[in-house]
């Protein structure tokens, strides 16, 4: 039966892409077709994509066993890797935004459209907008939510259960609800303590909290059932690509809204830059002061032993706090130096754009555009290659689009068209949100910033001495003990004791990894989203209002929407 039914939406695929490849309006646009052959009669392809450092490599390596894939915090892949496992070949594919470089996210689309199935990862703390944004886009846009398993990583670094964890995801899977996708709670870092653990009791415990057994068995029972439908969809995938970008850049005919969209495009990538590699320092550092924290969480508790007396215990907790304190502090000082070293770049870049030959030639047409409102007849000298146009343009709804756009996607573009004055060195981000927020940003992270809770929490347990009382209570009394089962009980009780110390740590740096990362969010959204949102609308808006080759977008719109239907058909069946 199942055979029957891929041999079925085989021939309709085939039938699809033979009927698609006969459309000249198609052709002429360059559309190329895959060879399914290729496709179906290879092994099949499941490609880990999602979040940067969720962690995608490290359960590659131990599903597959291999040795040397790297691991480790941070971007430690930079491009698509192929292993085999069983009878599939498993790709291991950049984080999407890693802050690398712009191709680290092509590669990664890329393979999402490449490969027959795929393995969507994130971590405890579930989607951010951006991957939730991505990952709504395979799902609903490309039509892959039958072909993705949802794998929630590092699910034991926060005390959530698994159905408030899922209550998190549900609002990204609108209109659909978690039970409609395959998800699992893996802990891959618990599985290699494991890996490495001695004690036979200690590493089936921890085995257990991984759940690696669980996380195997979705990927095999995953690829058994959703396989061949992925190896009919992948030549779908990439057409689908393909007519999207078209469509795109038949969105603007003439030279001056070309320019336009090129210079706003350009701001879009100066921008998402910028973010990408501030966030990606700002997690270094945030992961720099947690292992910091912890280790002297770890110190501490590791003191705890029959030879401990209450005034040393005391003393190294006091001073235990006052480490905690200086990490925030200096945490706090590297932070500060980022954001100032990150604001004073994306000035310079911005600065560099608006002086730009391209953003010079497009002033100029936008005056003669501005300065003959009524006849818009004006000779431009602009173009994106040769920056040299020589067209005249009409009054028209397109027309009075550009200027729209510039005004909203490039304000000191438009205004600088319009004033000498400004012409003469007026800062690119001058009256915009990007300019207030570099006025009223400054030492974000510095004096004005104090993550109180947390920090209140340190002084607290140095002040209070708060373990003392627990840890006297195993170790301050000293006895002869030579009931085998007390000393049992005694050895369980410093584990327990050196176990709270450790938890309470945590909870530290919980609590100031929430102020820091409210904190940053607050700078994210008043320095990029505004002003990445007036980008977007304005590319959006020449986009929608285009009269460039309507025909032919017609047609491509025509074949994304058949392309569609073929596709939900073949999932419903």
């Amino acid at each position: 039966m199942e055979e029957l039914k891929f041999n079925q939406a085989k021939q309709m695929v085939s039938a699809f892409i033979a009927d698609l490849s006969k459309r000249n309006e198609l052709n002429e646009l360059g559309l190329s077709f895959p060879n399914q052959g290729e496709y179906q009669n290879s092994k099949l392809n499941i490609a880990f994509v999602g979040q940067y450092s969720s962690g995608k490599s490290s359960l590659i390596k131990g599903l597959t066993g291999i040795d040397d894939i790297p691991i480790g915090s941070g971007v430690t892949t930079g491009q698509v890797n192929k292993y085999d496992y069983k009878d599939l070949v498993v790709w291991d594919t950049p984080g999407i935004l890693a802050g690398e470089r712009e191709q680290h996210d092509k590669a990664s689309f890329a393979a999402m459209d490449q490969a027959d199935l795929l393995v969507y990862v994130i971590t405890n703390e579930l989607f951010d907008d951006v991957v939730g944004a991505a990952f709504r886009d395979l799902c609903f846009t490309k039509g892959r939510e039958k072909e993705i398993l949802l794998v929630v990583n590092k699910s034991q670094r926060d005390s959530g259960t698994v159905e408030t964890k899922l209550n998190g995801i549900a609002e990204v899977l609108e209109p659909r609800i978690p039970e409609d996708f395959p998800i699992v709670f893996v802990d891959a870092e618990s599985y290699f303590e494991a890996v490495d653990e001695e004690d036979e009791e200690d590493r089936a415990e921890l085995m257990a909290l991984s759940n690696f057994s669980g996380f195997i068995e979705s990927i095999d029972k995953f690829s058994q059932e959703r396989g061949l439908l992925g190896k009919v969809t992948t030549p779908l995938a990439a057409i689908s690509t393909q007519l999207e970008e078209l469509l795109g850049k038949l969105a603007a005919e003439d030279p001056t809204q070309e320019a336009l969209v090129e210079l706003l495009q350009q701001k879009m990538r100066i921008l998402k830059s910028s973010q990408k590699q501030l966030q990606e320092q700002f997690d270094g550092k945030l992961a720099e002061m947690e292992q910091s924290i912890l280790l002297i969480g770890d110190e501490l508790a590791e003191s705890v032993d029959d030879g401990l007396n209450e005034a040393d215990f005391k003393q190294m907790q006091l001073r235990s706090a006052d480490d905690v304190i200086a990490q925030v502090k200096q945490t706090q000082l590297k932070l500060e130096k980022i954001v100032d070293s990150a604001l004073s770049t994306l000035e310079s870049d911005l600065q560099e754009l608006n002086t730009s030959p391209l953003a010079e030639s497009l002033k100029a047409a936008l005056s003669d555009h501005f300065q003959a409102a009524d006849q818009l007849n004006a000779n431009a000298d602009i173009g994106i290659k040769t920056h040299n146009i020589g067209d005249k343009y009409k009054s028209s709804i397109k027309t009075q689009q550009t200027l729209k756009s510039a005004e909203r996607g490039f304000a000191w573009l438009s205004n600088q068209a319009l004033n000498e004055a400004a012409k003469k060195g007026r800062n690119p981000a001058s009256g915009s949100n990007l300019h207030k927020a570099v006025l009223e940003i400054g030492h974000f992270f510095g004096k004005k910033f104090r993550p109180n809770q947390a920090v209140k929490t340190a002084e607290k347990i140095g002040s209070a001495a708060k373990f003392i009382g627990p840890v006297m209570a195993v170790i301050g009394v000293i006895v002869q003990i030579n009931d085998d089962i007390q000393q049992e009980k005694r050895a369980a009780d410093l584990i327990a004791a050196r176990r709270d110390i450790r938890k309470n740590y945590r909870e530290i740096f919980c609590e100031l990894k929430i102020e820091f990362v409210k904190r940053m969010d607050e700078l994210s959204t008043s320095l990029y989203a505004t002003e990445i949102l007036y980008v977007s609308g304005a590319l959006q808006d020449l986009q929608s209002t285009s009269e460039a080759n309507i025909e032919q977008r017609q047609q491509i719109e025509k074949a994304i929407s058949e392309l569609n239907n073929l596709r939900d058909r073949l999932v419903l069946d």
